[in-house]
């Protein structure tokens, strides 16, 4: 698939062979791809996403998930998919007609003058991809594609500087007076061109008319700009005048030197090296078609050097002038980087200087330049430690350099850049399949499996461990993958020779100050699978400022990456050297102190979530526990129900951690219910339940009666979407601690899931009783919440006996004062219940409003449901589009959540759906 932003953005398919365009629709969809395809091929954090595709501020991550839904059905599911650092377009460069336009270009600048008809037909070819303005047809603005446009419309206008050139070089000059007038028209305030100009007229005889277009020239620059002409325009106009004879003709093309020696020093590529073909084919077509400098980055142990290698040895035929390679040691335990001059000495030797150096290493620096100018020499910069190292290394235009690091070297321009990361489990076991040479792989695929993950997916893990078991054939994979298993011995075992991932990846710290070194070992107090700053922040005991800075230093030196949103993540390895570095470094006080401060940030954290969410059915669940001090915490702020669900979704896994840790901590099963209690309901309505099960078993069985019978409500409705009666099995448990207690708002609620427990088992009439005996406890002790919470599902079980207009009279009875989900509720009740007395046109108000509640308090499955129940209203009236599209809205939803696939959803909308969304797998599961 062929990608078209020169013009009016195109997308065309030929996979088929045809070549056909795919319609994607202006607006919103066309605007995700175009940044999408400007990135290509890195990804667009989410974030990014949003702030552009909703300038205004009203978006969200779930808005952009239906965007990317509907955008996958047009291009295709695996070509738009989402990792750790946001959205990515699955394409290679060449798929974009701006990267190639562009990579053209650069080529082409090396040929104007060595060889300007090659540089012309290169040119022509390239700017014959324009078709209008870049980016046009989009229909929204975008700030971030309007600099994009402007950067390539400077591409395209040295494109035309550089066809001139040539055409120049080739004596075209009466023929391009003309098309020169109109540029310098277009585009007054550009100087070549008007010395372009000048050159064309002078060398067609009409020196008069050369002068008058500097005069012209002047005029424009002075009174635009309020500037003379710069040196250029000002020699040339003094060459004119004295008819200086370099003028005269166009010059010679250079004639490329012969090399009296071609080096060749490239090391010998991994045998083991497999995978990174995407990487491998951004690095090769760069360096073939005339970039000068192709940089790799990424965290220690990932395959940088492999890579580079590998990529090296691919395209090592297309440099005649040789390949040099220097192992830079910027990351290298135990050892001082290389000296840049000690370098420049060993390449200068190589290519055939001989004679002895001043030592200045600008002067080695140019010597090297002036060596690989035209020579067609590739430098391999292995290692490197920083921008001020690689810069005097680079060879000259028409050769080109590899450089790898670890941080990002940002002090030169890159044709292209790979941001390596760890290697996919498949790709793992190949590479593990690779080293052993042998059978084992294949015969035990489970084991070797485990021991790549126990390696983290990282290359130079799955090395040592291949290493160790090439030197023992006997031992069998599994045996391996037990002894990886235990977390506590892992980098112990990460060793052989001379190959060791913990002094590889503790070799960052050096790079960072001892403040950040020690931020680092409180990041190993609690194994976090990510973490934001202001948690950071109270787990050390810092300033927020403080704490950022620090991590930055740590993001730098490639021991956290950034996921973005102030949010940091670890390597599985990493985590475990951070943990190592946590004991050493801290005493048990200290890490007492430091686990109890993070409890109670998500403590806060969880408060403030969970009152965003849903204030009116939590507010008693946020007695439990300590106070908290929303200044010394450091709570996360939200701003509104949907901003709550979605620190939800990407905050659980955390959550999970810091409960585990607080439990080994201070053995108080009461604080970690007290931390996890107001998130359950939040994480329900995200469709987490029953994977958030797990979380809360530990603290069933609690020490106090309180604690164990609150979790028990908690997990009842985690298991209640199970096969039938386990629901309201499950609900006996928590009923008979409430009723111990004496709790009357705990049996009310034990009540009520009792009751649709058992509405799901068909038994409507035990159901109804259940309801009623829940209200009656309710009204008894004054607790009017409860009793409305119970009023809607009894007005459901009414409908299923036949009593639709005594459930009308019902809620109709309790709207008033009601507001949030319990009124959305309340509302959908209502809805259906004139939908089964066949007034459709009554249902449809109370949806739409029910939907509104529900919307904004980011209960995005909820939601997914009315908009179905909505749909059916619809349909009863015979508006059978308006019916599928809201099906179809609705399914985009769950899509969103995850719950399904777009391919499932696509199947449920063919299938002639039901009316009743509980008739579907997808919402009974809700």
């Amino acid at each position: 698939m062929r990608y078209e932003v020169l013009g009016e953005l195109g997308v065309i398919d030929d996979d088929d062979g045809g070549g056909g365009l795919v319609p994607v629709p202006a607006g919103r969809q066309r605007l995700l791809l175009a940044r999408l395809v400007a990135a290509v091929p890195r990804p667009v954090p989410v974030d990014a996403l949003v702030e552009d595709l909703w300038p205004g501020g009203d978006g969200s991550r779930s808005a952009l998930q239906v965007i990317v839904h509907r955008l996958r059905r047009r291009i295709g599911e695996d070509r738009l998919v989402l990792d750790v650092s946001g959205y990515r377009l699955v394409a290679d460069p060449g798929d974009v007609d701006a990267v190639v336009f562009v990579e053209a270009v650069q080529a082409a600048w090396s040929d104007v003058d060595l060889d300007p008809a090659r540089a012309i037909a290169t040119l022509e070819g390239a700017l014959a991809l324009w078709r209008g303005s870049a980016y046009d047809g989009i229909g929204l603005e975008s700030e971030t594609l309007a600099t994009e446009a402007v950067r390539l419309e400077g591409h395209r206008l040295d494109a035309e500087e550089a066809r001139f050139s040539a055409s120049l070089a080739l004596g075209r000059s009466a023929e391009l007076v003309g098309e020169l007038r109109e540029v310098v028209a277009a585009h007054p305030l550009r100087e070549r061109f008007h010395a372009q100009l000048m050159l064309a007229l002078y060398r067609s005889g009409r020196t008069a008319d050369a002068l008058d277009a500097y005069r012209t020239a002047r005029g424009v620059l002075v009174e635009e700009l309020g500037l003379e002409p710069g040196t250029e325009l000002r020699d040339l106009e003094q060459a004119i005048l004295v008819e200086d004879p370099v003028l005269s003709a166009p010059p010679a093309p250079f004639a490329r030197p012969d090399a009296p020696v071609r080096p060749a020093q490239l090391p010998p590529s991994d045998p083991a090296f497999v995978g990174r073909d995407d990487d491998v084919a951004v690095l090769t077509r760069a360096l073939t078609n005339g970039g000068r400098v192709v940089a790799i980055d990424g965290p220690g142990g990932v395959g940088k050097s492999a890579l580079a290698l590998h990529a090296a040895h691919a395209v090592a035929e297309e440099f005649p002038g040789g390949v040099l390679y220097a192992n830079l040691r910027g990351a290298t335990p135990g050892v001082t980087a290389r000296d840049p001059a000690v370098v420049l000495e060993r390449f200068l030797h190589a290519l055939g200087v001989t004679t002895a150096g001043t030592g200045d290493v600008d002067d080695a620096a140019a010597e090297l330049r002036t060596r690989t100018t035209g020579a067609g020499v590739l430098v391999v910069l292995d290692d490197a430690a920083s921008p001020a190292q690689v810069q005097p290394l680079l060879p000259g235009d028409g050769s080109a350099a590899v450089v790898t690091s670890r941080p990002v070297l940002t002090g030169f321009t890159a044709s292209a850049r790979v941001h390596l990361d760890v290697v996919d489990e498949e790709v793992g076991v190949r590479m593990l399949a690779q080293i052993l040479e042998d059978d084992r792989v294949g015969a035990e695929p489970e084991a070797a499996a485990k021991i790549v993950a126990a390696c983290g997916r990282l290359p130079l893990a799955i090395r040592i461990v291949g290493a160790q078991l090439l030197g023992a054939p006997r031992r069998r994979l599994a045996a391996t993958a037990e002894r990886l298993g235990d977390s506590r011995a892992r980098l112990d075992e990460l060793a052989a020779d001379d190959l060791a991932v913990r002094s590889s990846l503790e070799l960052g710290l050096s790079a960072v100050s001892g403040e950040a070194a020690t931020l680092f070992a409180y990041l190993g107090v609690v194994p976090l699978p990510s973490v934001t700053a202001a948690a950071v922040a109270r787990l050390a005991d810092l300033p927020l400022g403080v704490a950022r800075r620090r991590l930055d230093d740590l993001a730098r030196a490639r021991m956290l990456v950034e996921l973005g949103d102030e949010t940091f993540a670890m390597h599985d390895l990493v985590r475990l050297v951070a943990g190592e570095r946590a004991t050493a470094a801290l005493d048990d006080e200290q890490r007492r102190a430091a686990v109890l401060r993070l409890y109670r940030h998500y403590l806060a954290s969880a408060r403030a979530v969970a009152l965003a969410m849903d204030p009116d059915v939590w507010e008693v669940r946020l007695a439990l526990g300590e106070e908290t001090d929303p200044q010394a915490d450091l709570p996360v702020t939200v701003a509104d129900g949907i901003a709550a669900a979605h620190w939800v979704t990407g905050e659980i896994a955390t959550v999970a951690a810091v409960a585990q840790a607080t439990l080994a901590a201070t053995h108080d099963r009461s604080d970690v219910a007290a931390l996890l209690a107001p998130l359950f309901a939040a994480i329900r309505s995200q469709g987490m339940g029953a994977s958030a099960a797990e979380l809360y078993v530990p603290f069933v069985e609690a020490p106090d009666a309180r604690t164990r019978a609150d979790v028990l409500m908690l997990l009842d409705s985690a298991v209640m979407r199970e096969a039938p009666g386990a629901m309201a099995r499950a609900a006996e448990r928590p009923l008979a601690a409430a009723r111990a207690l004496g709790d009357d708002e705990m049996v009310a609620h034990c009540l009520n899931v009792l009751a649709i427990g058992l509405t799901r088992d068909g038994r409507h009439t035990d159901a109804l009783e259940r309801y009623r005996e829940a209200v009656d406890i309710a009204t008894g002790a004054g607790l009017e919440h409860a009793r409305r919470t119970v009023m809607p599902n009894l007005a459901k079980s009414l409908g299923h006996l036949g009593r639709h207009e005594e459930a009308v009279t019902l809620l109709e009875s309790q709207l008033e004062g009601l507001e949030g989900r319990l009124r959305a509720h309340h509302l959908g009740r209502l809805a259906g219940s004139h939908l089964a007395v066949g007034r459709p046109e009554a249902a449809l108000p109370l949806y739409s409003d029910a939907i509104e509640q529900l919307t904004r308090s980011g209960h995005t499955l909820l939601v997914a449901i009315y908009t179905w129940h909505h749909a059916s209203a619809v349909k009863r009236l015979g508006r059978l589009d308006e019916a599928q599209e809201l099906r179809r809205r609705s399914l985009d939803l769950v899509v969103g959540v995850g719950r399904i696939t777009a391919e499932e959803a696509d199947r449920i909308l063919a299938d002639d759906p039901p009316d009743e969304p509980e008739e579907l797998d997808v919402f009974r599961q809700i």
